[in-house]
């Protein structure tokens, strides 16, 4: 994610994202939460809409990723107003996305609303990967048939994702996540070949291969022995393919 200001490694959880048309800098402030966007508010530019929040039961938005697409609920609140003087965004302290200049007003509006909620979607990620960073949750903390799909989620998924950003850092640390959490367990030693493989796939991850790691990763956790050899067979196959 490209920020005009602000770390994007940590993110504020506020932001304004403008855009420039007929001269005008049309922008959203936008918040995670809603004291913070009052705050702003308080001290922000008198030019603005009616509040409007929008929750997990009213939004469904398509993020997306060299993935594809990524349904994605994320709760924020945000206002609209003309931006006239960009310094105002240092003395907020928010974070700032420029989403480009518009040739019109509809187009300008779904380029605020797609900068706005792929913001608000890493920042709900973020906390989400802090708060687990303080759980510390361990494979031994899910019944064995759950941890396929949360390695797949958490891991994997998330992994790819920040690789996709060219965030190696971040991708590091989910790596070294994953690691900390299969450590003990009956597929602990497959964990290293599966992070090799999202890494060295990169953009061009094939999923039904990843689908085979995961499903050799079930295999074991619910000690269905004889189904780990046969996904561990069709990896290997798929390996001798691609040499």
């Amino acid at each position: 994610m490209d920020l005009l200001r602000g770390n994007p490694d940590d993110l504020e959880g506020k932001v304004v994202v403008f855009s420039a048309f007929k001269d005008k800098n049309s922008a959203q402030l936008a918040c995670y939460n809603i004291n913070d966007l009052l705050a702003v508010i308080k001290q922000g530019p008198e030019t603005r809409t009616k509040l409007e929040e929008q929750t997990r039961d009213q939004a469904e938005q398509m993020i997306i990723t060299d993935r594809g697409a990524m349904r994605t609920y994320v709760n924020f609140y945000s206002v609209n107003f003309i931006l006239g003087d960009e310094r105002w965004l240092d003395k907020m302290g928010v974070d700032a996305i420029d989403a480009g200049e518009c040739k019109n007003e509809e187009e300008r509006k779904k380029a605020i609303r797609e900068k706005v909620i792929e913001y608000m979607f890493e920042f709900d990620e973020q906390e989400k990967w802090v708060q687990r960073e303080e759980k510390k949750l361990k494979h031994s903390d899910f019944a064995p048939d759950k941890i396929a799909g949360y390695v797949k989620h958490t891991y994997v998924e998330r992994m790819n994702y920040a690789l996709a950003e060219k965030n190696t850092r971040r991708a590091c640390d989910i790596q070294r996540e994953f690691r900390r959490f299969s450590r003990g367990s009956r597929f602990e030693k497959f964990v290293p070949e599966l992070c090799s493989y999202v890494y060295d796939a990169g953009s061009g991850v094939d999923w039904k291969v990843v689908d085979l790691h995961v499903k050799r990763i079930h295999a074991l956790s619910t000690e269905k022995y004889e189904d780990a050899n046969f996904y561990k067979s069709q990896l290997a196959a798929v390996k001798q393919k691609t040499l």
